[in-house]
């Protein structure tokens, strides 16, 4: 619902009498009386209430027309912001699902390489399976325990490289001077 200022104007009291504003702007039937008054000081100009009036309702309207802007603007950001968060979510999922997959994958390689270890293991020892299985076994956990100790290695690296760039000294900061 929109109101202008003009149409709230019109339905308030003047604050110099009781009168309703219609009354007093001339927009009541009747022809407004003649006054005792000269036109001094107190008496108000009717031209600069109608010219007070349309700045008014314009002021009125921008304001109504960019709270109306700040509102759609709102919008498309929160729909913006919805699509985003939508599309991440979408894009975590999918990265989640071919992340296992390829672990699944790896594994499952890795299992039948140490299968056929096993195996292989236990024709060279005349055909005990248990003793190819222990083998192979400890030979997976050699091979875990390995690569995660060369994983840690390799990320205390990358650490070290990065706090020693972080705190290298620049070329613009000023060098201590040697004492003489």
């Amino acid at each position: 619902m929109k109101i202008s200022l003009s149409s709230f104007l019109d339905s308030a009291p003047h604050p110099r009498n009781s009168r309703g504003a219609e009354e007093i702007h001339g927009a009541s039937d009747s022809p407004a009386p003649p006054t005792s008054q000269s036109a001094g000081a107190d008496a108000p100009d009717p031209s600069s209430f109608s010219s007070q009036r349309a700045t008014s309702d314009q002021l009125f309207e921008l304001g109504g027309d960019t709270v109306d802007a700040a509102r759609r603007l709102f919008e498309v950001y929160s729909d913006r912001t919805k699509l985003s968060l939508r599309r991440s979510f979408l894009r975590t999922a999918l990265g989640v699902m071919v992340g296992a997959s390829a672990a699944l994958w790896v594994g499952a390689s890795i299992l039948s390489v140490l299968r056929g270890a096993c195996d292989g293991l236990a024709e060279l020892w005349g055909g005990r399976a248990w003793m190819g299985q222990l083998f192979g076994g400890l030979l997976g956990v050699g091979l875990a325990v390995g690569l995660l100790f060369v994983a840690s290695r390799v990320d205390a690296w990358w650490q070290l490289r990065r706090l020693q760039a972080k705190y290298r000294p620049t070329k613009s900061a000023p060098q201590k001077a040697s004492a003489p």
